[in-house]
């Protein structure tokens, strides 16, 4: 027999079956269900979160609950396994996994995602599902990708907004559904839509020359660099199906800044009133100050020459003081021209980098807030320090950082613009962050005596409130990396030196994980 809560009785739960409701009034029912419990019985645990939220959703989706051949409760593969909470059987066949929490706990952990879906995986089980009986994701456990994004759809009960989004997203779990295979026929539209939008996504925004080449075959009249221009002025936008991805109305999760920032360019901010022509870029580069204008059209001209974008721009000016690509890769050099270029901030009379201007538009205009600290232009980095013959790495950041109170950066070091106020943590290589320090004065050419090898590390700059933790340091270890905004899109459980190996700007959600 299954129940559900139908109210808060002082004592105890009130409880009444549900039998043969449908999914849509049971889903209703369940959300006024939620936001009682939620302010009566705010410690619920796992056990009654299955009785009184998830079994009228299995009821409902047509899975009979006294039925052991249909319904496993604790379900163990082998003796020794972990069980797994419900295993839904057709056939005798299991076909899907639903692991349940507590109410009150956040399902979207990553420890309980990945046992989740490992679990389903070596067991042969394609889908399972992960909810605290409010949320319920949806992972494909088959998916030939990263963890994360085996995470098909996501939908919360309470959120009335999405009321018919989430009846149909819970249906694709009905006994029904499964056997008709429909989940896997809209998982092999949304994986092959999501990754064609992916890579049409990358071609205009990296303006292909593959993507190029097929729009001149495709037109006539029009050379590369018309074709680069009109690519630098348009604001290309690729939907997916609602059916297929993500429910209609506002995303749940926060906007991404970094992401945000690489769908904008010069023509946006020109076209706003943001920013206003004509604008002198310049950058000192081997000791060359070299100089630039941002026009009217969203340009770059650089020694009389228009390009379609800052990168552009900036790998122009790597070639004209280098030479061509060595291995004359077409385009040349790859650089963050946004990074690259600085303009004079007229408030300040200081030279900033173009990417600053870029996260001031987005803050004032995308309606994506900074952090406080982001938008004040501060800016934090990790750099590592390695065991020498004369002293280990600890001792390095004790004698200079905490001792001192200073630090010192090689010529090739490129965040010698860091300047007071900004944050610095540091690596002791193989073993993990073991201090911090804000930064008091920027790094300059100033050789010490205090650093053992002035000829390698000549810029030097001071530091403030130093916190030293050797005997507690932050391991930098797979957990960790997985919540990096470092590590987005990345696999963070090999190959992961390239995080630690050069000095590295970092955002302060990172620096704040990093640190103690």
């Amino acid at each position: 027999m299954v129940w559900e809560i139908q109210g808060v009785m002082t004592g105890g739960l009130d409880l009444v079956e549900n039998h043969g409701k449908s999914l849509d009034e049971t889903v209703g029912r369940l959300r006024n269900n939620i936001k009682r419990i939620s302010q009566k019985r705010p410690d619920i645990n796992e056990q009654m979160t299955k009785v009184a939220l998830i079994n009228p959703i299995l009821s409902a989706l047509g899975w009979d609950l006294e039925d052991p051949d249909e319904v496993a409760l604790e379900y163990r593969r082998k003796p020794k396994d972990s069980p797994v909470d419900y295993a839904l059987f057709i056939q005798r066949t299991p076909c899907l996994f639903v692991e349940a929490k507590s109410l009150k706990a956040d399902v979207g952990d990553y420890r309980w995602i990945a046992q989740t879906v490992s679990y389903a995986a070596v067991t042969g089980v394609e889908w399972c599902v992960l909810t605290n009986g409010d949320e319920y994701r949806l992972y494909n456990a088959h998916a030939p990708v990263d963890v994360d994004d085996k995470l098909f759809r996501t939908v919360k009960i309470s959120d009335e907004e999405q009321h018919d989004f989430t009846v149909s997203t819970l249906e694709l779990l009905s006994k029904d559904k499964i056997g008709e295979n429909r989940l896997n026929m809209l998982w092999k539209a949304y994986f092959v839509d999501f990754r064609v939008k992916s890579c049409l996504e990358r071609l205009f925004h990296d303006q292909s020359d593959s993507l190029v080449r097929l729009i001149k075959k495709n037109t006539e009249g029009l050379t590369g660099g018309d074709i680069r221009k009109s690519l630098e002025r348009m604001d290309v936008k690729i939907e997916l199906p609602v059916a297929v991805a993500t429910p209609p109305g506002p995303h749940p999760s926060k906007p991404h800044v970094a992401g945000e920032k690489k769908r904008i360019r010069l023509m946006e901010l020109i076209n706003s009133g943001f920013l206003k022509p004509p604008i002198e870029l310049e950058h000192t580069y081997s000791g060359q100050r070299l100089t630039a204008i941002i026009g009217h059209d969203g340009t770059v001209t650089f020694d009389g020459v228009q390009y379609s974008s800052p990168s552009r721009a900036a790998g122009a000016v790597k070639a004209a003081v280098k030479g061509p690509h060595p291995t004359g890769k077409r385009g040349g050099y790859a650089v963050d021209g946004w990074l690259f270029w600085k303009y004079k901030d007229l408030e300040t009379g200081k030279l900033e980098p173009l990417d600053r201007l870029r996260e001031r538009y987005i803050a004032t205009h995308k309606g994506i807030v900074l952090e406080p600290e982001t938008a004040k232009g501060i800016t934090y980095c990790l750099t590592p320090v390695r065991s020498t013959r004369e002293e280990s790495n600890q001792e390095c950041i004790r004698r200079l950082v905490v001792d001192n109170r200073m630090y010192a950066f090689s010529k090739t070091t490129p965040q010698k613009n860091l300047k007071p106020g900004d944050y610095i943590c540091f690596y002791a290589s193989g073993i993990g962050v073991i201090a911090h320090a804000k930064v008091k004065t920027s790094p300059k050419l100033q050789p010490s005596p205090i650093v053992r090898d002035t000829a390698r590390y000549p810029y030097t700059f001071e530091l403030e409130e130093a916190r030293y933790y050797p005997d507690d340091p932050v391991i930098v270890d797979a957990n960790l990396r997985r919540q990096l905004d470092a590590f987005r899109g990345k696999n963070a459980e090999k190959n992961w030196g390239w995080f630690v190996t050069p000095t590295r700007w970092i955002t302060e959600h990172d620096f704040k994980l990093l640190t103690r």
